[in-house]
């Protein structure tokens, strides 16, 4: 019996990042996960990027290259185009260690009542070296008073959220998620 697997939506926001570009379309598009919607929102890039960007288009589901409001505005005008049933983004100069969408996959298809999730998460050098790994230990009680750290690398939710708490704060120009705290008070 074949398993099936929820369709994840991947946002990737982007300005002026081609040095780093390349590396995060490859290491998500290298998951090889069959249900994908990947979206790329650049904002207007006048370096190398957009030839990145065209050079896989075919395996992006939408992409674009517009001058926006910020960092913030480019996520939500992607996660607004989202169908996927999970989403989450990773940013110009992120990248998905192999088999992460798997994961993910694997975690949803096993968890139906979940709403988001929060996994591992590692910060590495320009030559592959970990210097951090931080993994988010879900507390109802920090959550419920605004304490969940949070790292937006490893979390992915389910998309309906958006529907009960709306999208990312524009008004955030750093800390985007900011709004999975809002979500603390549906917990």
């Amino acid at each position: 019996m074949t398993k099936k697997y929820p369709k994840i939506t991947v946002v990737t926001s982007s300005f002026n990042q081609g040095e780093f570009l390349e590396r995060t379309i490859l290491s998500i598009i290298n998951q090889d996960y069959p249900n994908l919607e990947y979206i790329v929102c650049d904002g207007g890039s006048t370096d190398q990027s957009v030839s990145i960007i065209k050079k896989y288009e075919k395996y992006i589901t939408w992409w674009c290259s517009e001058k926006d409001k910020g960092q913030t505005d480019a996520i939500n005008k992607g996660f607004k185009r989202a169908t996927g049933d999970v989403v989450g983004w990773i940013n110009s100069d992120d990248v998905l260690l192999p088999g992460a969408l798997w994961t993910v996959a694997d975690f949803y298809a096993n968890h139906p009542d979940t709403d988001f999730a929060n996994g591992f998460t590692i910060e590495i050098d320009g030559n592959d070296k970990i210097i951090k790994f931080m993994h988010t230990v879900f507390n109802k009680f920090l959550a419920r008073h605004g304490g969940y750290n949070v790292s937006q690398l490893g979390m992915f939710w389910r998309r309906d959220i958006f529907g009960k708490i709306g999208y990312l704060d524009d008004s955030f120009h750093a800390m985007m998620a900011a709004f999975i705290f809002s979500y603390s008070s549906l917990i």
